[in-house]
């Protein structure tokens, strides 16, 4: 088991609203410490001032550019993670935030579950330290649940399904940095949807661990056809799910570096 974090402190740049009061009681109670002010001076005086770990800000307010504020902080604290709120996010505001470096965003209004997960991911030392997505192939019971609960617990955006179609039109939209897939769903069916998260265009090479009860050689044999990249069997301990998923992201991350690194070598 990991050992328990210090306690993080949180900087929360936004006008008072009642939304607002909700996402201060959300982080207080994941366990974090808030801090709350409602102008960019504000906020850079209390960063003199006190060691935070992590900084929300709303865009839009009435005397203050959330993107401004971003850019201040990643110039003289860039240690420090700032996640940004709005109202809608369009393509080509995605594609600003990762320009100007935000380190993830809200959109209003925000969901509690969403704001811990993404507090996990960056705050806590076993995890990604940015957000990432895991596609869940399991049948809706219990167990479906509890590792729902313990990726989320390790900061990862879980959304999960049991039948092919919405799976494919999800992954076809939404290309996923892992997906896990239980061999019994649908009637032990699980390998035929690794078969269809294989050759689906975007996660042709995303990481898939399979869940099994007992790694039969010909299973095993099955699952290094399809290319699965890891097997995990029932029972299992909650922080082996976790660990396993996150090494799984950070091992396709590592190797997407390295491809990039040689193709430039290539190229010159």
């Amino acid at each position: 088991m990991h050992m328990k974090s210090p306690i993080r402190h949180i900087l929360l740049v936004d006008e008072p609203s009642e939304e607002q009061a909700v996402l201060v009681d959300t982080i207080k109670s994941a366990g974090y410490r808030v801090f709350e002010v409602s102008t960019k001076d504000d906020a850079m005086v209390l960063l003199r001032k006190i060691s935070v770990d992590l900084v929300i800000t709303e865009l839009m307010m009435s005397d203050i550019n959330g993107w401004d504020l971003l850019t201040d902080i990643k110039a003289k604290y860039p240690q420090i993670h700032v996640v940004v709120m709005t109202g809608q996010v369009s393509e080509a505001g995605e594609a600003i935030l990762l320009d100007r470096k935000a380190d993830g965003y809200l959109v209003k209004p925000v969901i509690p579950e969403r704001v811990r997960v993404l507090l996990r991911a960056l705050l806590e030392p076993h995890n990604l330290d940015r957000d990432a997505e895991v596609v869940l192939v399991a049948e809706k019971d219990e167990h479906r649940e509890k590792m729902i609960q313990i990726l989320g617990e390790r900061g990862l955006n879980v959304f999960a399904f049991d039948r092919p179609k919405p799976l494919t039109r999800h992954i076809r939209m939404n290309p996923p940095e892992l997906v896990i897939v239980d061999i019994h769903v649908q009637v032990n069916m699980g390998l035929e949807l690794c078969r269809l998260v294989r050759f689906t265009p975007g996660t042709v090479y995303a990481p898939i661990l399979l869940i099994v009860d007992k790694p039969s050689r010909n299973v095993v044999e099955k699952a290094i056809r399809l290319r699965v990249n890891g097997i995990l069997a029932r029972p299992f301990e909650p922080d082996e799910l976790g660990s396993r998923a996150i090494d799984l992201v950070k091992q396709a991350e590592a190797r997407k570096m390295v491809s990039k690194t040689q193709n430039k070598r290539i190229r010159h």
